[in-house]
């Protein structure tokens, strides 16, 4: 998978895209301690005090499966964030052909895959 650095601007465009599209994704947590955790759905809602919210069922967080991840207040102040796409075909049909990386402060990642065929490049 090749990986680019992007701004917190850009970062910030495609997760409201896939918000907003309500694009399927596949989020993966992993912490800094090496725990981890993979949840099917949808972003559902990014904030300062909320973090970044991935739900199983679509709009509706507070009765389905959810990872929610703080990624600072101001939202994005100290990550980095990193988009890359699948070369390899098997990994594209099974978890989608771009993703996005979300490098957290404290060493903790989560890695949202999703299919780019309805995600513009700007």
């Amino acid at each position: 998978m090749s990986k680019n650095e992007i701004s917190l601007a850009e970062a910030g465009r495609r997760l409201n895209k896939l918000m907003a599209e309500s694009i399927p994704i596949l989020a993966f947590f992993v912490s800094e301690s090496g725990a981890d955790a993979r949840l099917y759905g949808f972003v559902d809602s990014i904030t300062a005090e909320g973090g970044l919210v991935i739900s199983s069922t679509q709009g509706m967080p507070s009765v389905s499966s959810t990872i929610s991840v703080p990624i600072g207040d101001p939202v994005g102040t100290g990550c980095k964030f990193v988009l890359g796409n699948a070369t390899d075909a098997d990994f594209a049909l099974q978890f989608g052909d771009t993703a996005l990386g979300v490098l957290l402060p404290s060493g903790d990642v989560l890695t949202i895959f999703f299919t780019s065929n309805s995600q513009s490049h700007k």
